[in-house]
């Protein structure tokens, strides 16, 4: 039976609850590549978390893909309208001589808009799929990298109070980012960077805080 697909985190939690009660298992919450909540089986199910605080991983949303709507659309631009743009050159150049590097200017715009592209999409995808978050029992986690993965914890009873940073964008798109300082710094230590729902994720650390 294929999971069921929430788009909120507060969605998913109410079905684990309600699963962990119907059969007696460990359920964690995960988020899918469409930036969609499910709930699955622990992979370790007799395991018993501390005070009963389920583990959830959480991931960049996708949605930031708007935040390089501009130079995809450059870069697109360039690579899909190359010979009129080379077209224009020619005529703004007036210069019959020109005309031989004809090819040579469009495969240059072509190969700058192709890069430009490119470029922009790869740090789209780095910065979705190079960083994991975990919320477990021992407190919150955040690994870095994407062969070689570079993690920190900071425990619960070190936690300072956790703040929610949302542009206008992010309110209009329900993502975020959650700010995390250790008790005796007083500067950011870990960051939950444009995650999707992160009010209720911010809640879900709080209550987990008091627990301990």
């Amino acid at each position: 039976m294929e999971p069921i697909k929430h788009k909120t985190f507060q969605q998913a939690e109410i079905e684990r609850d309600l699963l962990i009660k119907k059969t007696g298992q460990n359920h964690i919450i995960t988020q899918t590549a469409d930036s969609d909540f499910i709930c699955k089986v622990s992979a370790n199910p007799k395991n018993e978390t501390i005070n009963n605080i389920e583990p959830i991983v959480l991931h960049p949303t996708n949605k930031q893909i708007v935040n390089y709507f501009v130079p995809l659309s450059i870069g697109l631009t360039l690579f899909a309208t190359s010979e009129e743009i080379t077209v224009q050159i020619i005529k703004l150049l007036n210069n019959n001589g020109a005309l031989e590097y004809l090819t040579k200017i469009n495969s240059t715009i072509e190969l700058i808009g192709i890069g430009i592209f490119g470029m922009f999409f790869i740090q789209y995808l780095y910065s979705v799929f190079s960083k994991t978050y975990y919320i477990d029992h021992l407190g919150i986690k955040a690994a870095h990298g994407i062969l070689a993965k570079d993690t920190k914890l900071i425990c619960y009873k070190d936690i300072q109070t956790p703040t929610v940073k949302r542009t206008l964008v992010n309110r209009i798109m329900r993502t975020g980012t959650l700010e995390f300082s250790s008790s005796g710094t007083s500067s950011v230590d870990m960051y939950f960077e444009n995650i999707d729902s992160p009010q209720e994720v911010h809640d879900l650390i709080l209550m987990n805080m008091q627990r301990e």
